[in-house]
């Protein structure tokens, strides 16, 4: 059932999800950092049909089960960091990965549309490259892909050169979206892997600094305390929550609390 209305709000389940990784640096996917959740392994383990994470794969935060016939909204959002520097944060629902695919490889893939979408409106989706371990020279990595209409697409991206591991890079691709992944191929660059995934955006944010003396004053997209703040975007019982956060300079812990509603 969805939730129409404040007072259906006021009626749901809610359930409090947490984040907190430390020792965090810029572009970066702390998958395989310690904390809240456990460390996960950023390889995504298939090269060939790709995986369709869940909240059941370590490094991932669980999810309780909904009610049945019950429907999960994002509700609310409160994110805090321990650097000043200015950075950013996204909230994904990660649909599909493959990886970890290695550089100067060719890799045709045999894949579905990806799923967890809402109204299987694939507008929207995005791409992004992960790296897993560094790579040596300059990676120009081509995709091709069918998009929101099932057509077929191709798009690149070119990464800094030598890409460090857990860093991540969105790849611009030439459609409103994208449903799924039908070819990989990269040259340039020697040694390292990577992998690439569709993920659905569920929030963007600014973090607020909690030490020194700007603690009291956030920037409204730092505390998303309301659901109509956080848009109603869905969420499944079995979502990968995941956050890719960025700043200037200099290592931090990072802490994002979750609210998730069902009815």
């Amino acid at each position: 059932m969805a939730i129409a209305s404040l007072d259906d709000y006021r009626a749901a389940v809610k359930q409090k999800i947490f984040f907190l990784k430390t020792g965090l640096s810029a572009n970066n996917f702390p998958f395989t950092s310690s904390g809240t959740p456990p460390a996960g392994t950023l390889a995504a383990g298939n090269t060939t049909t790709g995986i369709t994470p869940t909240d059941a794969v370590t490094g991932y935060p669980p999810i309780n089960s909904f009610a049945g016939g019950a429907q999960g909204y994002l509700t609310r959002c409160d994110f805090v960091t321990s650097n000043a520097s200015s950075q950013w944060g996204l909230l994904f629902d990660q649909l599909w990965k493959s990886g970890g695919h290695t550089f100067g490889t060719n890799f045709p893939m045999t894949t579905s549309n990806v799923g967890r979408v809402p109204g299987s409106d694939f507008k929207g989706l995005q791409l992004w490259i992960e790296v897993v371990t560094a790579m040596v020279g300059t990676a120009v990595i081509t995709i091709d892909y069918r998009d929101d209409a099932d057509v077929a697409q191709v798009a690149s991206i070119t990464l800094p050169a030598a890409a460090g591991a857990n860093t991540i890079h969105r790849v611009s691709i030439p459609s409103h979206g994208i449903r799924r992944v039908t070819n990989i191929v990269e040259a340039g660059a020697t040694g390292g892997t990577y992998n690439v995934a569709i993920n659905r955006l569920l929030s963007r944010f600014n973090y607020k600094y909690f030490g020194g003396s700007d603690r009291g004053c956030p920037p409204p997209d730092a505390v998303q305390d309301n659901p109509n703040a956080c848009g109603w975007r869905e969420v499944y019982d079995n979502s990968a929550l995941a956050i890719y956060w960025s700043n200037t300079s200099g290592s931090r812990a990072n802490e994002v609390w979750i609210e998730v509603a069902s009815r």
